[in-house]
């Protein structure tokens, strides 16, 4: 059986429940806004981490478990937790629900997209950068900085610029322009990553255990993602990669202990492929819905797969 956890509304969750559907694979969703209608309790008994989950009054036992899709967002941000008086019992058992919930998501023996600890590899883009080297790409001549006056120096040698978060906050990629200038006494408090811009074309790879996916996309906009808010467009195809770079992206990902990663590359002019960082919870479905590659049921079968030891 598989294990979802998120919320209804979330496009990744609703493509992998048509999936698992549609190969008549058992799941379970533990949708966090019903956080009043679970409960968790495990143990380890002789080396084996034995336990039940609890919705609704149906109970699930843990060890049949095959795989877990964890989408799993902030309880303090879900509305009904808000709605909740602060002396309100609820507030105490969602709190312990989903620490318990979380909590064997990190120890489960079966297969995980993804746990926890390996997800925050995304929270620094400098670490993150060091793994992707470690695995045979090249990334893009980088400045990481809180002092305005590196960044003219960098502009220099380099030519035109990219910048955007140095974190795991979300962003949006810009093209550093007069405009920014004025502004670069901002980031005393705040580094900033600025990168040399690469001429050629974003490629979006999935990683799933041992299968790759990858969309090549053309757009007149740095940041393809958010081309439609800026006048322009964006065409996505499925592509082929070159059996070398698709081995190289499922050894990043292994690198990392992320078997569902989203990889950002980029193919320059010359045919080199530079690696931008890699999203260990990605938004899949807008990929799948535009390409028709189908990720959410390769998803499926892994997590339906036989259990492995960790």
């Amino acid at each position: 059986m598989v294990l979802l956890c998120g919320v209804p509304n979330d496009s990744p969750l609703q493509l992998l429940i048509d999936a698992l559907e549609e190969a008549e694979y058992p799941y379970v969703f533990v949708n966090q806004r019903q956080f009043d209608q679970m409960a968790i309790r495990y143990e380890w008994v002789g080396g084996e981490l034995l336990g039940e989950l609890t919705i609704a009054r149906t109970i699930y036992e843990l060890q049949h478990i095959t795989g877990i899709y964890n989408r799993g967002m902030n309880y303090q941000a879900l509305p009904e937790y808000g709605l909740l008086t602060p002396n309100d019992p609820l507030r105490a058992h969602a709190a312990r629900f989903h620490d318990g919930l979380f909590g064997w998501i990190e120890m489960a023996n079966c297969r995980v997209l993804n746990q926890g600890y390996a997800m925050t590899s995304n929270s620094s883009k400098p670490y993150q950068m060091l793994q992707i080297v470690k695995a045979g790409f090249g990334i893009p001549p980088s400045l990481i900085t809180n002092q305005a006056d590196q960044v003219p120096h960098f502009q220099e040698s380099r030519g035109t610029l990219i910048f955007k978060s140095a974190s795991g906050v979300r962003s949006i990629v810009r093209e550093f322009a007069d405009e920014h200038s004025a502004r670069l006494g901002q980031i005393k408090s705040c580094p900033a990553l600025f990168q040399q811009k690469l001429i050629g074309t974003n490629i979006r790879v999935h990683v799933v255990g041992e299968r790759v996916f990858a969309h090549r996309i053309e757009s007149g906009y740095v940041d393809y993602r958010y081309a439609g808010r800026n006048g322009s467009s964006t065409e996505m195809t499925a592509y082929e990669l070159p059996a070398s770079i698709a081995d190289r992206c499922i050894r990043l990902s292994e690198s990392l202990n992320l078997p569902l990663a989203g990889i950002d590359l980029f193919e320059t002019e010359t045919g080199e492929y530079y690696c931008f960082e890699v999203n260990p919870s990605p938004g899949f479905s807008y990929f799948e819905e535009h390409t028709g590659q189908r990720i959410s049921l390769a998803i499926a079968d892994y997590l339906a797969g036989s259990r492995v030891d960790l």
